[in-house]
């Protein structure tokens, strides 16, 4: 999970004018859930929590920007490590 505070999603549905009813409805949780989290109780998962930035217009780009390369390096990352496995057992197999 990440730190998301109740404070904050209280915060983020304040700047849009929405009742926590209506954000509640915009994410698909009850309004009781909605209310716990705003409370600290829980909280949204990062798909919830992407909804809610979506439903508040914060501009999310960013964040999916950072996934795209995170993404990109990790698979660069395994690619490399395949690579290195296949060039050491080929290495131990020219040897025997």
């Amino acid at each position: 999970m990440f730190d998301i505070m109740g404070e904050d999603l209280r915060n983020m549905r304040l700047s849009v004018n929405k009742t926590t009813k209506e954000m509640a409805e915009k994410i698909g949780v009850s309004r009781i859930t909605y209310e716990n989290w705003e409370c600290g109780v829980g909280g949204p998962k990062i798909n919830q929590f992407i909804d809610i930035g979506r439903a508040c217009s914060l501009n999310m780009t960013p964040l999916f920007k950072q996934i795209s390369q995170l993404r990109d390096q990790f698979k660069e990352r395994d690619e490399n490590e395949k690579l290195r496995k296949t060039r050491k057992r080929a290495s131990r197999q020219y040897k025997t």
